[in-house]
């Protein structure tokens, strides 16, 4: 059956702790992590996932760690711990895994391995001594024992001893416990020595009483040392959270003590199975990695990766505009500003300003804009300025006439301007000059005498009177000129002189 995973609190995450002790209906779960285990004699709870079997405080100690509750041996068991057994060839006598009736007592020390005396039991010893009065072999061994007994060349030596590797030297050693009721066979692993035993254990050694309570026993014997038991990956160094700007890339580190790494998600992730991934996510994102510890025990971390806001997002502008309106620019949020543009374009204003815009003012637009937490954020603008047109005619009128201008009659002279929408949205102006010219009369006088003619127009006449004739100035109109004609009567002059001879 399936278990789940286990947790408990460090700071303000949480660490997972992948399940790492697992039997029937999840009890070891319940055990290990729920710090319900019995401790006996010198053994001493680290507050945690470990605890210590014997201490270096002093010698022949015996101590002992049991289930609070029993265990159904009609059902299977798994069980999964990892070892430390000090690194002092001389110092310790070594630790068992063991099945009794109870859980409140500790064997003997020194070779008596903590268990010896504990009755009905079944036993699994890791001797880290030889002892030739129990028939130890010269090397580490394992073997599976029944009934409290440490006596190899007994009836209760149920199998082995088989060799097994130096056990002091300082390092992990992973076991691997179970107990599988069909076919009543128990299998125990040490690093990579194996060790079964076939038989029934229930009536045989329980006396038909399927129900055991399960644990660890260790001792020493004149020499004090630290032997250790674990149920759970060790206690690993936390990633901190991190903030970074937009764009960054920022290396994780993960507890370097794993022997592999698998990280999710794996976007963003420079790699999914080293330690110190690098990355560079678009978006906050929580990271996870799953590190796994000697023994297989596997430790899940997490690192939230927080991308700061932009600044400056937002920025923009009214374009487009037409020419000769102003062109405004505005940048987003943020404390510093650094504007570029067409023409040497520069500013260091939020929200900068060109008036009046002219068509040499369109094209793109920068910003760099620095924001309080020293991210900074460039964002380009576009921006168009749209023509606008002046188009101007000249009329000239006479000054008796008129003229339609923009739909209206008009006959005075000025200036008139009308307004149109282009097709880019821009006003078009149109602009009309009216010129009323003036009329021209001229006048003069011809004088004649009745037996005279006079030309008037190209007509000889010697009529008295007004003759008026329109001609086409210079401007287009006409103008007129009158000749007033007089013709002077002829006068008959009559006088009578006289004369004396010789006058």
């Amino acid at each position: 059956m399936m278990c789940s995973k286990t947790g408990y609190m460090k700071s303000r995450k949480i660490l997972f702790l992948r399940q790492t002790a697992l039997i029937s209906f999840c009890i070891i779960s319940h055990f290990v992590f729920g710090q319900s285990l019995v401790v006996n004699g010198s053994a001493v709870d680290l507050q945690g996932s470990c605890y210590l079997l014997t201490t270096d405080s002093s010698a022949n100690q015996a101590g002992s760690i049991m289930s609070n509750g029993q265990y159904s041996l009609y059902s299977p068991f798994t069980l999964k711990a990892r070892f430390n057994f000090g690194c002092d060839n001389n110092a310790g006598e070594g630790l068992s895994f063991v099945f009794a009736k109870t859980n409140s007592n500790t064997g003997n020390s020194g070779g008596g391995l903590g268990y010896e005396g504990i009755t009905p039991s079944l036993v699994v010893q890791f001797d880290a001594q030889m002892d030739p009065a129990s028939g130890d072999p010269d090397y580490d061994h394992m073997a599976i024992m029944a009934n409290g007994s440490t006596d190899h060349n007994g009836s209760n030596n149920l199998a082995g001893p088989v060799q097994l590797p130096e056990l002091q030297d300082c390092e992990e050693h992973c076991l691997l416990i179970s107990w599988q009721p069909s076919p009543k066979k128990l299998t125990v692993t040490l690093d990579d020595v194996e060790l079964t035993y076939t038989g029934d254990i229930i009536n045989e050694i329980f006396a038909g009483s399927p129900d055991v309570y399960w644990g660890f026993t260790g001792a020493t014997g004149s020499v004090p040392a630290v032997q250790q038991v674990c149920f759970a990956a060790p206690q690993i160094e936390e990633m901190p959270d991190i903030e970074a700007c937009p764009g960054d890339s920022v290396q994780l580190h993960a507890d370097p003590s794993g022997l592999s790494y698998s990280w999710f998600p794996s976007p963003w992730l420079s790699t999914l199975t080293d330690p110190n991934p690098t990355v560079s996510p678009l978006a906050t994102t929580v990271f996870f990695v799953t590190i796994t510890f000697e023994c297989g025990f596997e430790a899940t971390d997490e690192v939230v990766y927080t991308v700061l806001p932009e600044p400056g997002l937002g920025s923009g502008s009214n374009s487009p505009v037409c020419e000769g309106d102003q062109l405004s620019l505005f940048a987003g949020g943020g404390d510093l500003f650094e504007w570029t543009g067409p023409n040497g374009f520069t500013s260091n204003l939020k929200e900068p300003v060109i008036d009046p815009a002219k068509p040499e003012n369109s094209g793109l637009y920068v910003v760099k804009v620095t924001g309080a937490n020293l991210c900074v954020g460039v964002h380009e603008i576009e921006v168009e300025v749209r023509d606008t047109a002046l188009t101007e005619e000249t009329i000239q009128i006479c000054g008796n006439e008129t003229v339609d201008i923009f739909g209206t009659p008009t006959s005075s002279p000025g200036d008139y301007h009308q307004t149109y929408t282009r097709p880019n949205g821009c006003d078009s102006t149109h602009v009309i000059h009216l010129l009323v010219n003036d009329l021209i009369a001229t006048f003069d006088t011809v004088s004649i005498c009745e037996t005279e003619t006079a030309d008037i127009f190209g007509t000889a006449t010697n009529v008295p009177g007004d003759y008026q004739q329109t001609f086409t100035g210079a401007g287009g109109c006409d103008s007129t000129h009158n000749i007033h004609l007089i013709v002077n009567d002829t006068f008959f002059l009559r006088q009578t002189i006289y004369l004396c001879q010789g006058d």
